[in-house]
């Protein structure tokens, strides 16, 4: 598939049972954003990373990074922050710079297909899922969004918006050896 995944139905089938078991909502984006991370074993839970890999687009991975920042500044920051890819933001106190941070939170990702237990064929019965397999990529901002000009001498590390107000801090985990292979 070029854009997302045949398997994409599983994230869905996780939403709805996420909503049905009542789950809290910080829960779910908790699970869509890191299941990876907090429940690397717990294959229930790894149907939320659907969320990550929905908009994989598989000839242009820039593609795919700039609709998850989209998808994720509109659902979980009420931000529009799409024009910040290639200027300054016209209307919000949003420089060109805070979405390629932004973008940089998501930059070690890549998607895979994991076979299930008891299926021998991912592409029949996979389970479809982000997981950081570049930890030290880095992220640089394209000079008038234009990938095929970043400005390599200024790498760009993670975090969110200012006009957030919140800090970003990311932590390790220690995972399983399985989550990594």
């Amino acid at each position: 598939l070029r854009s997302s995944q045949r398997h994409i139905w599983r994230w869905r089938e996780w939403i709805i049972a996420s909503l049905n078991e009542d789950k809290p909502y910080d829960r779910m984006i908790t699970e869509m954003l890191a299941a990876d991370e907090i429940a690397p074993n717990d294959l229930d839970t790894l149907r939320a990373t659907g969320y990550l890999a929905r908009n994989f687009h598989k000839s242009n991975r820039n593609i795919w990074l700039d609709a998850t920042v989209e998808h994720t500044a509109k659902a979980f920051l009420g931000m529009t922050i799409d024009c910040a890819r290639c200027h300054d933001h016209k209307f919000d106190p949003l420089p060109q710079s805070e979405y390629y941070a932004l973008r940089a939170v998501f930059e070690p990702h890549e998607v895979r297909m994991e076979r299930l237990p008891g299926e021998a064929d991912t592409q029949k019965q996979g389970l479809v899922r982000a997981y950081d397999a570049k930890p030290n990529a880095e992220t640089f901002l394209y000079v008038a969004g234009n990938e095929k000009h970043p400005d390599k001498e200024h790498p760009l590390a993670p975090n969110v918006p200012a006009v957030i107000g919140l800090e970003y801090e990311p932590h390790s985990i220690d995972l399983p050896p399985l989550a990594v292979y």
